[in-house]
């Protein structure tokens, strides 16, 4: 362990590298509180890979990571250990790909995805870390991909997916996150593609195939031992 002092301050040198460059450092900034520091982390190559803020020895304000080339990677906000405030996670290119609210180290509030690009990917909310709204995601033009209802964090009512081209192509109905529904599957030119009865995620019952022209091609009875479930991402 290392120390460099300066008037009321003081560096620690935790652990360093074989090639003698520090791999965890620890700033106080006041010796009369030797539990409020910062502490950074580097990559081999004296890149800083993450650093965070203690008081009382505890995770309190931002902690920032990058990745090895120093593109910042994530971006928290904690108070006594725990997440509190905007959590934000980026992609290599620098653009967001989530940013999420959070109350008491679990997700509270929005919750919001990004393609890579940057556009809008999908937005939902929290409450006390469960699902708890509508949830609507979209194709990286813009177009609807998918909603849905999620309550305590279970697909609740009404699920529809939609293909590019903004045809409907599924339609399913959730009670308390199980499908328990008819439910139809269609082609992107509109055309039914396949129908049934689901109970708790089983198809059940008769389902009729088709081919792309609507033309009935094989039909079936199902006795519940086939799993259907179409799971939207959160």
């Amino acid at each position: 362990m290392v120390f460099t002092s300066c008037n009321n301050s003081q560096t620690v040198i935790i652990e360093r590298f074989a090639n003698g460059k520090p791999k965890i450092q620890k700033k106080i900034d006041n010796l009369n509180d030797t539990t409020t520091y910062t502490q950074t982390c580097y990559y081999k190559n004296g890149q800083k890979q993450a650093e965070a803020n203690y008081k009382n020895n505890k995770l309190n304000g931002n902690i920032l990571c990058w990745t090895s080339n120093g593109i910042v990677n994530s971006k928290f906000q904690y108070r006594d250990d725990k997440r509190e405030g905007l959590g934000i996670i980026f992609f290599d290119n620098g653009n967001k790909k989530s940013i999420a609210n959070y109350k008491d180290d679990l997700r509270d509030g929005k919750y919001q995805l990004f393609y890579r690009s940057g556009k809008r990917k999908s937005v939902y909310y929290f409450k006390n870390g469960k699902g708890d709204s509508t949830l609507n995601s979209w194709y990286e033009n813009g177009v609807l991909l998918k909603t849905g209802n999620f309550i305590n964090d279970k697909e609740t009512g009404i699920f529809k997916e939609y293909y590019e081209n903004g045809q409907l192509k599924y339609q399913s109905y959730y009670i308390d996150g199980k499908l328990d529904s008819s439910f139809y599957e269609y082609y992107s030119n509109g055309k039914i593609k396949r129908e049934g009865f689901l109970k708790n995620d089983m198809a059940i019952g008769k389902w009729k195939y088709y081919d792309s022209l609507g033309k009935l091609t094989n039909s079936e009875i199902e006795k519940g031992n086939r799993v259907l479930k179409y799971t939207p991402e959160k």
